[in-house]
């Protein structure tokens, strides 16, 4: 199942699909993996960087097994407004909290609370995070207010995105607007 305002960039591999549950605002970048053997569901306003692989299924460590090609598929749940970076691995069984940063190159063996930043390998929670949602959504509100009563909107042509960014063999659509405070090129007051 897939929410609205889904992006990800070509090369997403997978193994079923099915099993996969992608929430609201979400955004995969360029070559990600995810070996979908058991269920991985992932919350609303998520980001994974590229290159990064979440599997769901390991091996045993007996070589009699392993020359069987059997396999041991958990569950892996990320939660809402988590952001994990280029090139992480995620094992099979994990659960990634809320609020949660998982930093470039790391492997996730374990599960991470909520409102955590984690990095390296394997990955170890290093600090809180402050969880700011509640005034960040008055500040956003306000500004979206501004933005529709301005007089003279700007044409959405001059709204300029990262060599490579946009995937033009997708249609476009509201997702589109969800980079617009990102890249835009002027700040609008």
């Amino acid at each position: 199942s897939v929410g609205e305002k889904v992006w990800i960039a070509k090369r997403f591999c997978f193994d079923y699909g099915k099993n996969i549950h992608i929430g609201n605002n979400f955004t995969g970048n360029f070559n990600l993996t995810i070996l979908d053997i058991n269920e991985v569901h992932i919350g609303d306003n998520v980001m994974i960087g590229p290159n990064t692989t979440i599997t769901t299924v390991g091996h045993p460590l007996s070589p009699e097994k392993r020359r069987r090609h059997l396999g041991q598929a958990s569950e892996i749940k990320i939660g809402n407004d988590v952001w994990i970076g280029a090139n992480v691995t995620v094992l099979p069984g994990v659960n990634i909290g809320n609020n949660v940063v998982v930093g470039a190159g790391a492997v996730v063996t374990k599960d991470i609370p909520d409102n955590s930043l984690a990095v390296g390998v394997p990955a170890k929670v290093i600090r809180e995070i402050e969880n700011d949602l509640n005034e960040k959504k008055l500040e956003i509100k306000e500004s979206e207010k501004r933005l529709t009563n301005r007089e003279e909107r700007r044409d959405r042509s001059e709204i300029g995105y990262p060599s490579g960014f946009a995937n033009d063999t997708q249609p476009r659509g509201p997702l589109q607007d969800g980079y617009h405070q990102i890249f835009r090129r002027e700040r609008i007051p």
